[in-house]
């Protein structure tokens, strides 16, 4: 797991613009590399093999998200009198990308708990009834 977050981290490329005060934060492999990653990850937690019901998990939650989910922004606020600071907008950019990526990974994997849960369940009435 440890490789695939390093991975993940060395896939983040920023847009700077200082004129406008923004730094965009956004995945260089775009959506099917973050696609795959989590799809790898939620794989290796259970014990479901690839082409499983974690295939149809992770594509339903990819459904309607576009590659402009997976920015983070920043952006200096002029009127206020701040300045920019490149390190602090890439810092701030990289943070929300990756928080929209693991609350998106978060959201696939409770829906994996579930289906594990229901599969447990069923196994056990089967089982019960025996």
């Amino acid at each position: 797991m440890e490789r695939k977050s390093k991975e993940i981290e060395e896939m983040i490329k920023y847009n700077v613009n200082e004129e406008k005060g923004t730094v965009v934060a956004y995945f260089d492999g775009g959506r099917g590399y973050i696609k795959e990653c989590i799809y790898d990850r939620m794989c290796k937690l259970t014990e479901y093999d690839f082409n499983s019901p974690i295939d149809d998990i992770v594509e339903r939650e990819f459904v309607g998200l576009d590659s402009s989910y997976f920015v983070g922004k920043s952006k200096v606020n002029f009127d206020a009198g701040d300045k920019f600071d490149l390190e602090i907008g890439k810092i701030m950019a990289h943070d929300r990308l990756l928080n929209k990526y693991h609350k998106l990974e978060k959201r696939i994997a409770d829906k994996i708990i579930k289906l594990v849960k229901r599969e447990a369940m069923e196994k056990i009435t089967r089982l019960a009834r025996v």
